[in-house]
């Protein structure tokens, strides 16, 4: 079987957000925030954004820590695990400048 991605109106939307997110100027903080019923494709939605945008794909859980989060953000960019909190961020955002 041959997996297509279609594109809809709220994928056409997602597009949207990101250009509008990718677009601001430096220094102001931007979030898009996808929100949808069970089964209606977010996640499918945001791979397929991730993959053609170079991005990295992370899922947080509402019991996670800040610590939890930047944990997750390093795997997913590749990074080997750094002790203490502080460390880990500046890994984190010294990897994301680089790329």
């Amino acid at each position: 079987m041959i997996e297509t991605f279609v594109e809809t109106k709220n994928t056409v939307r997602l597009h949207q957000m990101y250009a509008a997110l990718a677009k601001r100027d430096a220094g102001v903080p931007g979030m898009g925030l996808v929100r949808g019923f069970s089964g209606a494709g977010k996640t499918t939605a945001v791979r397929e954004l991730i993959k053609s945008t170079d991005g990295v794909y992370v899922r947080a859980m509402a019991l996670w820590s800040p610590t939890a989060l930047c944990e997750s953000i390093a795997g997913g960019i590749g990074l080997e695990p750094v002790r203490g909190s502080n460390k880990l961020i500046l890994a984190v955002i010294d990897r994301l400048v680089v790329n």
